[in-house]
Formats: C-alpha cells, structure tokens, sequence
C-alpha cells in the first residue's frame, strides 16, 4: 500500500544495491513480488500507482532489468515459480481473481484458476518444491481471500497435476485467546492482510499456513492444527510467534528450518 522508488539490483550478491532506470516510472511504484527464472528471466507483477497512471501487470525481462516486456495486464500478486520451471501467477486481485500458469518462461500464460466456490480476490499459492525421492512439482496448493467480504477466506484448495484439477481442503478456524475455535478463519477476517502459504521441501504433504498464527498439516490438508499463538499473557495457547504471517521461507538444505515474516 506504500509508494516504492522502482526496482533495485545487486550485482554483489547485496553489498551494493542500483536503482534500475527502467523502473523509475509510474509502472513500478507498487511491485507485489519480484521472481527469477531458471533462464534468467526476471518477472515483476505490479499494480497500477494512484493518482500517477501507470499499467498494473506482469512484466517481463530478459536483459537483467534493462527492458521491460507487459504480459499480461490488471493489477498482480503472487507468482511462484516450480522446480520444473512452470510458473504461476495470480491476476487481477482486486475482483475475480484468477491463477495464471506459463510453460515457456513467461512469455505466454492460461487460466488455471479452481472452478466453484466463492469469488477469490487476493490469492496466495505454494509448490512442492520436489526435493525428495519423487517429482512433485505439479503439487500445488493455493488460498484466496473472499471478494465479496474483502477480508474473509474464499477458499483453500490442493491441486496433484499442475492445476487442471483442484480439490478443497478445510478452512482452519481461529481460536480465541481462551484456546476455544471462534467462528472467523485463521486470518480472522484479515485474509486481504496476513496470507501466506509454504511447503516442505521434502514432503509435498507437509505444509504451513499463515493467517494471525502459524498453522501446519502434515496430512496433505486433511488436517491442520495452529502452532504458534500471537500472545503469551494469560495462558497462551501455543508457542508465541508475534501477530501477522506474511512470508514463510524454508532453509536451503535443511527442510526442518523455516523462517516467517
């Protein structure tokens, strides 16, 4: 929601940090997420800036930040990338949301998006990152905020094939600081806020869920339990992770490490 200056760039490994020429315009004052190909391909997703003009989108490079290619246009969130290099994003989150995938480094993308339920707005997804024994980078599990509400969870879904088919999952609910579940989801109707989703390197069935409070189900979703609580007075239900999940990052090389934001 604030007003950035454009898009940085180290070529130090971040000791030092250069403003990119080609960002410094209306187009980049709201970057959602920056991601980088397996061929060095750099994708930007935006919204448009406020009172400025701009074209929210996708953007695409293939020069390192030097040029910048729109491909595909509406307001953009999350995109994640799998470890066979297909990449989804999401589009338009601000009404009928949808999952877009591309199979050819950006350059073209489908509709992927799970049909039924209600409508999604801000939707957040996570891959297997395929670190196991066995090729799972067509797990794919994704969590949306309800359009209608703007602050409730729409849905949470599973996909085993890439996206072509979607499977529901139960929405966890958020218990009271008595320990007792309240009728509001983990998010606590906060969903267009704190969202975020994460698997185990090396177990697509074991995933983390961010709302107010760390969730974790180890069983594919069929179960989630809260493992982390957002105060520690009183009798605390659980481990305290302060309020508010809005990144979760597993360790390089050590699967039972991550780190939340």
């Amino acid at each position: 929601g604030v007003p950035g200056a454009g898009l940085y760039k180290s070529d130090d490994a971040g000791d030092s940090w250069t403003l990119l020429p080609s960002t410094t315009g209306p187009n980049f004052r709201y970057i959602q997420k920056v991601v980088v190909t397996q061929s060095s391909t750099v994708l930007v997703s935006t919204r448009e800036s406020l009172n400025e003009g701009g074209q929210a989108g996708i953007y695409r490079s293939t020069d390192g930040g030097a040029n910048w290619t729109l491909v595909i246009t509406g307001r953009s969130g999350d995109i994640e990338i799998a470890s066979n290099g297909d990449i989804y994003a999401n589009r338009n989150f601000t009404q009928s949301s949808s999952i877009i995938k591309s199979t050819d480094d950006g350059v073209s993308w489908d509709d992927v998006t799970p049909t039924g339920g209600n409508t999604p707005r801000r939707i957040e997804m996570a891959i297997a990152p395929s670190q196991s024994s066995v090729s799972n980078e067509t797990v794919i599990y994704a969590v949306a905020q309800d359009n209608s509400s703007s602050r409730e969870v729409a849905w949470l879904r599973r996909s085993n094939d890439g996206g072509a088919i979607w499977s529901d999952l139960d929405i966890p609910n958020y218990r009271e600081q008595n320990c007792s579940l309240s009728t509001q989801d983990f998010t606590r109707w906060l969903a267009f806020y704190d969202l975020i989703l994460a698997v185990k390197p090396d177990d697509p069935d074991v995933f983390t869920l961010g709302g107010i409070n760390v969730l974790r189900s180890t069983d594919g979703g069929s179960n989630t339990e809260e493992v982390s609580y957002w105060t520690f007075e009183g009798n605390p239900c659980d481990d305290f992770v302060h309020a508010d999940q809005h990144e979760a990052v597993f360790r390089p090389g050590f699967p039972n490490e991550a780190i939340f934001g």
